[in-house]
């Protein structure tokens, strides 16, 4: 599936020690190319990928930020899946931007990460 990501950086170097707020090396990526824009700061990049999930999560319409998406990612992370599919979700990088509705596709293991390249 093609996925994207917004990036504070020009580059996108995804390595195991990569950390992100969630205290563990963890990348997010959407299928709304979009929302992965609202995600990418002036100086940054827009990248996109091919990746395949392991598992498919229905989050029935939720909110990313929130208590109970983030207690899901540390939960699957500790069940060492590869890459995650969390259908169905709504996310926004802050309040003054729209909800989007999108797939976010969370990849643990980088090795998943096939065809990186930047959006032109």
């Amino acid at each position: 599936m093609i996925v994207y990501h917004g990036t504070q950086t020009e580059k996108l170097v995804p390595e195991k020690t990569t950390s992100s707020r969630y205290g563990m090396p963890v990348l997010f990526f959407t299928d709304n190319p979009q929302l992965a824009a609202m995600y990418q700061s002036p100086n940054g990049s827009l990248f996109k990928a091919d990746i395949t999930p392991d598992k498919i999560i229905d989050f029935k319409g939720e909110l990313t930020h929130s208590r109970h998406f983030r207690n899901l990612i540390y939960k699957l992370h500790q069940k060492d899946y590869g890459v995650v599919m969390i259908d169905n979700v709504y996310d926004r990088p802050d309040a003054s931007h729209p909800l989007e509705k999108s797939i976010i596709m969370v990849v643990f293991d980088f090795k998943k990460i096939h065809n990186l390249q930047p959006c032109i």
